[in-house]
């Protein structure tokens, strides 16, 4: 998908370009995200963390090195 984005003139086509047998159109991404939230967060939306959880999940984001091809 990122390969085509310089082919279209936003990132919707170049999404909908390589994903468009799951997805009719962007109506229908949205009722998939939707629902996937509710699934991951057990249909608590605002699920927070504390800072501990917080502080921890950046240290190993920020523990990460970056791959380029």
């Amino acid at each position: 998908m990122i390969r085509q984005l310089p082919d279209n003139l936003n990132w919707q086509t170049s999404f909908l370009n390589v994903y468009g047998d799951f997805f009719a159109d962007m109506l229908v991404v949205e009722k998939w995200w939707a629902v996937t939230i509710v699934q991951l967060t057990g249909q608590n939306q605002y699920q927070n963390w504390t800072l501990l959880e917080a502080v921890e999940k950046f240290e190993n984001l920020s523990s990460c090195r970056p791959r380029y091809a």
